[in-house]
């Protein structure tokens, strides 16, 4: 370094060093984003159920769970009349979930899609059975409550 500030060589090598730095730092943060989007899809999608499942019990209604298309959630009341609707940034594999006027539900299991399956991730599905809702983990075609 000279008095007047820094060299250009000084100059050049910081820039270097700083756009190595972002080379190796940036596809991390994509990984790191993408799986943290998935996971917040999939906590999201459980507590809309979990919710879903308590106004069920408490406002003794039937609702019916449609996935419309692999990242929206339609949810319609015993006469059919559309209630609420979700978008997701996540596509799940999943059927229609039907909750009852006891806050029971139908046996199934919804999957993150295939495109999304990641073995980092803690979660990648929700099991449901009559009377439990719980995050799991997809092991060959099931998916086992943890």
């Amino acid at each position: 370094m000279n008095k007047n500030g820094f060299t250009l060589i000084e100059l050049l090598i910081t820039i270097t060093i700083f756009s190595i730095l972002l080379s190796i730092a940036i596809p991390n943060y994509n990984k790191w984003k993408l799986k943290h989007d998935r996971e917040k899809d999939l906590r999201k999608l459980y507590s809309i159920i979990q919710q879903y499942r308590a106004k069920a019990f408490t406002e003794k209604t039937s609702f019916t769970l449609v996935f419309t298309n692999q990242n929206q959630l339609t949810i319609k009341d015993d006469n059919g009349n559309i209630v609420s609707t979700f978008n997701f940034n996540t596509k799940f594999n999943a059927g229609n979930i039907y909750l009852d006027d006891r806050g029971t539900l139908t046996n199934t299991s919804i999957f993150l899609s295939n495109d999304y399956i990641d073995d980092t991730l803690q979660y990648n599905c929700i099991v449901i059975n009559t009377i439990r809702i719980k995050l799991g983990k997809k092991n060959g075609t099931k998916c086992e409550a943890k």
